[in-house]
């Protein structure tokens, strides 16, 4: 998620940060919500970074309602939320699993609410701290009610398919740390991030995500190309094919009369007829073929003093 008043959180699989979509920043109440993809199976870490040169903050972690890590946070440090300490000696993963669908009949009323389930929610508080050195106490632990296997209602799940269920008990050796959480006093909310997890496949679905390569083979890829076309036209790559439009032809408006008892007249009719036959010799042989069709009357020939009877 991108820093927002001093804090950067991200949900990490594999080493690498989940895709986010449609975040959504409410600046009076300092929230944040965004859609992430769950995976089935796949442990998850926490990525909290306080991105201030000077601010304490402490971060409180609930996963689908249930207060799972608290974690100072000081200036300029990161701090990875991957696991839970149900006792002093032993630790517990995070994972994505997939629920049991089971009728409505069969749960009880709390059971019912499925509100708080496929969220993860990180509250950040600022304020002062006041070590106390000398004090030495086991590490952070705490009884952990996420169960091993959640019962999810067949008619209010609204696509929860998936929740947060623990990996095995490991074990770990006892640390010993200072008293430090309980010495912060907090001085106001910095930061409250939601992250509502999903399956990809719901997610893509409900037009949350876009589809990805592999989503899209599922889908009738003719009809999808048609509809990218008609949505996003795009321009033909290469020169443009706008047709070309020929310039017309010069035409002969201009009315002209011949005395052909003048040799001045003949010249100038003798130049009219070439300046008619040269565009029909200079379109080609097509055009030549054509011309040989059309029957041609013989030229009159007109001998100098001949007087010609119109009547």
């Amino acid at each position: 998620m991108p820093i927002y008043n001093g804090v950067s959180i991200t949900i990490n699989v594999d080493g690498q940060p989940l895709s986010e979509y449609q975040l959504q920043v409410d600046e009076a109440t300092k929230e944040a919500t965004c859609w992430i993809p769950s995976y089935t199976g796949k442990e998850f870490s926490i990525i909290i970074h306080n991105t201030t040169r000077s601010v304490q903050m402490k971060a409180s972690v609930k996963m689908d309602g249930q207060s799972t890590n608290i974690r100072r946070v000081g200036p300029r440090r990161r701090e990875i939320v991957d696991r839970c300490r149900p006792s002093p000696t032993t630790y517990r993963t995070f994972i994505f699993s997939p629920g049991q669908l089971v009728d409505n009949d069969e749960l009880s009323l709390e059971a019912l609410n499925v509100t708080r389930v496929g969220v993860i929610q990180v509250s950040v508080h600022e304020g002062l701290l006041d070590q106390i050195p000398s004090l030495t106490v086991p590490g952070d632990y705490r009884e952990i009610k996420i169960p091993d296997k959640r019962m999810i209602p067949e008619r209010k799940k609204k696509g929860i398919e998936e929740c947060i269920s623990l990996g095995p008990t490991q074990s770990r050796p006892i640390e010993k740390q200072c008293v430090r959480l309980d010495s912060f006093r907090s001085t106001g909310r910095r930061a409250k991030i939601t992250f509502r997890y999903r399956p990809l496949a719901f997610l893509q679905a409900q037009g949350i995500a876009p589809p990805d390569s592999v989503e899209r083979d599922y889908f009738n890829t003719s009809s999808r190309k048609r509809k990218e076309i008609e949505d996003n036209p795009r321009p033909v790559a290469g020169p443009s094919k706008t047709p070309k439009i020929s310039a017309p032809q010069e035409t002969l408006k201009e009315v002209i009369k011949f005395d052909i008892s003048k040799e001045e007249d003949l010249e100038k009719l003798r130049a009219l007829w070439d300046r008619i036959d040269k565009p029909l010799a200079e379109k080609g042989p097509s055009a030549a073929q054509v011309k040989k069709e059309v029957k041609q009357e013989p030229r009159p020939l007109f001998l100098k003093g001949e007087v010609i009877g119109l009547t």
